[in-house]
């Protein structure tokens, strides 16, 4: 009987296991049990890990507990020509890094290779909910120090790696941490790996997304609607009836089965035409089912952010008047901006434009939700800020007279995301004619023929050049030239299962801002909008973003 690639890989799997607890019953420097766990890791979200965690913790295991004080599991093929060393876990959870830094150092010296992902691969990896499904980060979840090793076969190595280099790189960790007193514990838990022995600590990784922020502080702050208090607080609640009401039934829908069987009850609907949550139980879906579920939910967003936006609208109107605040006067008008009845009996006037008000509110909002997110999960910050940035700076009611650079921008910007994210990807490809792939090639090929020749061979280390290489192969494209609204699916099945912050984050900062650009750029009256195109201001704005999106990119390449 012809064994299939799966037996062949987990019979490999299993020698190592049993050659190790063979090899460990005859020393005598052992001071710690070692357990040897043999489990499931085709199951999702390291099901198998997990029943195990629960039955150990939980009293019904057989064998002697205790304090787990690290793990390491082994995913392999077989005959493996090298092994990944993934740290990564939920949300950017690392191990210690004493733990991954043992282990290279016996498998360099035993010359078993094994290597990590790059700085920018592993970003995109924990961005896109990458880590869910490896089973270490059961372990990572309960603060055990962990990583897997998966055993690969790439196609510049030739050499099949010794089971005996493996079991003797594990033994050597093992001796390393047997006679520990604690855990090792002063080393980095935030880092990203760029070399077997470099890393990028988050002391040097965290400065320059802070600074693609700072440009929110210094053209914001200076404005009236953020001087005054009263009109700050105005943007601030219709900000938070933008979120509320468009973000909730979304998430309400994707998360809540009780709120969608109360949802068809209330609208007479059919089991069939809502369906419930993701589940966890069967990960495997129809992409055409998901992506009309998608739409299901951005329908009822998008219903309940049209409601906002004609209340916001008329609220605009009855709060301010161009022409009252022009005979007012800016000295008259910023006395007593707020709570002044007019003629009509009103009760509440502004003197700015209430979508100035929203915007700087927005402003401050995103540097008070993404400060702490970039300390929490840089690789979620970083896309979340070169997203949110450069919009909330430009974002004026669109008027093409008074206002041509900010309303190109804006519109831009708009209609790109809606195209990438509405648009099914085939579709994509015929009208662009191009794939995100052939794109990506294209710009590397002309990054490393043309711009990295001209530039002098002592500051080509200072060049993005690690950015561009991951680029090239291709992982970001692949995103792009696949469905977004499926991959929004996966995440709200992510985050029902496990707890992934991707989809929290689309849904309740990304979808708003592009409803919140969509209503003061389309809805709200053009009220006061500067004269002028191309500005100083604008023109420094942008250089500073430049600079800031540089040094990131200068961060990564180093």
């Amino acid at each position: 009987k012809k064994t299939t690639q799966k037996e062949q890989s987990c019979a490999w799997t299993l020698s190592i296991g049993i050659m190790l607890a063979k090899y460990l019953k005859t020393v005598q420097w052992l001071s710690r049990d070692v357990i040897i766990v043999f489990a499931d890791g085709s199951l999702p979200y390291g099901a198998g890990i997990r029943a195990w965690l629960a039955a150990y913790f939980g009293g019904t295991s057989a064998i002697r507990r205790g304090v787990l004080r690290q793990a390491v599991v082994l995913e392999t093929i077989d005959t493996p020509t090298s092994f990944l060393a993934e740290v990564e876990g939920v949300n950017g959870i690392v191990p210690n890094q004493d733990l991954v830094n043992t282990f290279f150092n016996y498998a360099h010296k035993l010359k078993c290779p094994t290597h990590h992902r790059g700085a920018w691969a592993s970003v995109f990896h924990t961005f896109n909910n990458g880590g869910v499904h490896s089973s270490h980060a059961p372990f990572l979840e309960l603060q055990i120090p962990a990583f897997t090793l998966k055993g690969q076969r790439r196609p510049n190595e030739k050499r099949i790696t010794s089971p005996e280099n493996v079991v003797r790189s594990l033994e050597g960790l093992l001796r390393s941490l047997s006679n520990n007193l604690q855990q090792l514990h002063h080393s980095f838990n935030f880092y990203f790996f760029t070399a077997w022995d470099r890393h990028i600590s988050n002391g040097l990784y965290l400065y320059p997304v802070f600074a693609m922020q700072l440009p929110l502080i210094f053209f914001k702050t200076p404005r009236p609607a953020f001087r005054d208090i009263r009109a700050f607080l105005v943007g601030l609640g219709a900000l938070a009836a933008v979120v509320l009401v468009s973000a909730s039934p979304i998430f309400l829908l994707a998360t809540n089965e009780d709120f969608v069987t109360a949802a068809r009850k209330a609208f007479q609907l059919e089991p069939g035409a809502l369906g419930p949550p993701p589940k966890c139980i069967d990960p495997a879906l129809d992409p055409t089912d998901a992506r009309r579920t998608v739409v299901k939910w951005l329908a009822a967003g998008g219903l309940g952010g049209t409601i906002v936006a004609l209340v916001l609208r008329q609220f605009a109107f009855r709060v301010f008047d161009a022409k009252d605040a022009e005979k007012a006067g800016p000295d008259q008008a910023n006395s007593d901006p707020l709570l002044k009845p007019d003629r009509k009996g009103k009760s509440v006037r502004l003197s700015i434009p209430l979508w100035d008000a929203i915007c700087c509110s927005s402003a401050m909002a995103a540097v008070y939700l993404l400060a702490p997110v970039t300390i929490y999960s840089w690789a979620l910050a970083m896309p979340l800020t070169t997203l949110l940035v450069p919009p909330l700076l430009a974002i004026h009611p669109f008027d093409l007279r008074r206002a041509p650079f900010s309303t190109l921008f804006s519109a831009a910007f708009l209609a790109v995301n809606l195209f990438f994210f509405l648009v099914p990807p085939n579709q994509r490809a015929q009208l662009l004619g191009f794939t995100a792939n052939e794109a990506a090639q294209s710009a590397t090929a002309y990054y490393f023929t043309q711009i990295v020749p001209i530039v002098p061979a002592e500051a080509r280390k200072f060049l993005p050049t690690s950015l561009m290489e991951w680029i090239k192969r291709g992982e970001l494209a692949a995103m792009f030239d696949s469905d977004l609204l499926v991959r929004f699916y996966e995440a709200a099945r992510d985050y029902n299962c496990i707890g992934g912050l991707l989809f929290p984050a689309v849904c309740c900062i990304y979808l708003p801002f592009i409803m919140l650009l969509i209503i003061v750029g389309l809805v709200l009256p053009a009220q006061n909008v500067e004269e002028g195109g191309l500005t100083i201001r604008q023109l420094r704005l942008f250089c500073l973003l430049v600079l800031g999106l540089v040094a990131a990119a200068v961060v990564g390449g180093v």
